[in-house]
């Protein structure tokens, strides 16, 4: 398996406004659809976990794209959770999503189960060795590779590779503003 870290890692931009995040999005599904494509996948399956606005999506329109966020903002993003849709999938995202999940376990039995055969798992989340990672009161979880490695080996879920993507947060005078270090983990059903 090839490594993607000199493809995507660096500075790729800066996150603070829709724009930003928008641009931060299209890297990550850049990435993703690579990863689809050296599988033979040209017409995946995605399902976007907590997708807020559901733009991910509309950076591939290719995919067959299902959006679910508690709170979604978009139409295009279906309200609930993952236990309210059905499957299977190609691909499950969860961009910046686990961190604030509850029982995070849980939740990766629950996609590992959506996920067809071989099916890809896509986690971001701040690199828990970063202090702005501990600055956010809504991120009930820190991980580092090593835990969803091992997360994801008790879920039936081999770990494919795994590396940090640093951006620039924020604008100048911001809480949060500073370069933001997250890890990118990918993961598939055996």
């Amino acid at each position: 398996m090839p490594n993607h870290r000199e493809h995507f890692t660096g500075n790729g931009g800066g996150l603070g406004n829709k724009e930003q995040i928008h641009r931060y999005q299209k890297i990550q599904a850049q990435y993703l659809d690579m990863l689809l494509k050296e599988r033979r996948i040209y017409k995946p399956s995605v399902l976007d976990v907590g997708a807020a606005d559901g733009y991910l999506g509309s950076c591939m329109p290719h995919w067959n794209y299902t959006a679910v966020d508690p709170d979604p903002a978009s139409p295009v993003v279906k309200k609930g959770t993952i236990d309210d849709i059905g499957g299977p999938f190609d691909l499950i995202v969860y961009n910046h999503v686990l961190e604030h999940i509850p029982d995070a376990f849980g939740e990766l039995m629950r996609a590992r189960t959506r996920l067809k055969r071989r099916g890809l798992l896509f986690i971001a989340v701040p690199l828990g060795s970063t202090p702005w990672a501990w600055d956010i009161e809504a991120h009930i979880h820190l991980f580092r590779p090593e835990v969803l490695e091992r997360w994801c080996s008790h879920q039936g879920l081999v770990p494919i590779e795994h590396f940090e993507v640093t951006f620039r947060k924020g604008k100048p005078g911001d809480r949060h503003q500073g370069p933001m270090t997250e890890l990118w983990f990918t993961a598939r059903r055996a």
